[in-house]
């Protein structure tokens, strides 16, 4: 959040000037800019607060999961290949297997 620019030393010229006593305006410019700075930190935290920042995703949140996402499918897509050329070798061998049962069974072979 950017913070209003405030000189506190011409805040508190201005206060001496207008007849306050020195030790009163530095007082005074003090108690201003502490209220002003908790001020901020309130509404910086109810800001935080009312739209949920602390679990907002940056771009690097978004591209280390992408990039994660995208290792995860190669794996999955690795182990599917792996698998279906074991279902696919074995239909073939039983196709084999019935091909040559049947072959025997006419006296073929």
């Amino acid at each position: 959040m950017t913070a209003i620019p405030f000189d506190t030393m011409q805040f508190a010229e201005e206060l001496v000037q207008n007849g306050v006593p020195e030790n009163y305006a530095k007082a005074i410019t003090k108690a201003f800019t502490k209220a002003q700075q908790e001020s901020n930190a309130a509404v910086v935290e109810q800001i935080k607060h009312d739209y949920n920042l602390d679990n907002l995703a940056t771009q690097r949140d978004l591209k280390e999961l992408e990039l994660n996402l995208i290792v995860k499918m190669a794996e999955f897509k690795s182990e599917t290949v792996k698998e279906i050329t074991k279902w696919v070798a074995a239909m073939i061998i039983g196709q084999m297997g019935v091909v040559f049962g049947i072959l025997k069974l006419l006296g073929k072979f």
